[in-house]
């Protein structure tokens, strides 16, 4: 485990989720999903999934925050895994392990949005950027 340098930090996030990243971000080693992919295809996932996946994964892969104050859900460590869905309803892919046990699992949608599954999909934010934000937004808010 590593603390999150500024040169580490997901490019696109604001000041705020920069600064927040760094000072209380961990960087956790997690393996790259590369290695799965004749596996996955296997299974029918498609190729451009499979890259969906490996980007986020460079991308957010290993990031452990805190939970958000008076919340205490979300995913622990950003850490992708096998996509599931089909080519009609569109495929999500795991966001991470989940802090608690709950009902849903936090999933990354079609276009790149963090939401929640359980029944049915549920997207929380445009993007995983989007979730950061509003998790810094909210420590800077209860300070």
């Amino acid at each position: 485990m590593d603390r999150y340098l500024s040169e580490d930090v997901p490019e696109g996030l604001t000041r705020r989720a920069q600064r927040f990243v760094v000072a209380h971000g961990i960087k956790i080693g997690v393996p790259p999903v590369g290695r799965l992919r004749e596996q996955w295809l296997a299974l029918g996932v498609p190729s451009s999934e499979i890259d969906h996946v490996t980007e986020y994964q460079k991308h957010w892969g290993g990031l452990d925050l805190p939970p958000a104050p008076h919340y205490d859900g979300g995913p622990r460590c950003l850490d992708s895994d096998l996509p599931e869905g089909s080519p009609d309803e569109g495929w999500l892919f795991p966001a991470g392990t989940d802090r608690t046990a709950v009902p849903y699992s936090f999933m990354i949608g079609p276009s790149g949005e963090s939401g929640v599954y359980g029944e049915r999909w549920t997207p929380l934010h445009r993007t995983v950027d989007g979730w950061v934000e509003s998790v810094a937004l909210a420590y800077d808010a209860s300070m």
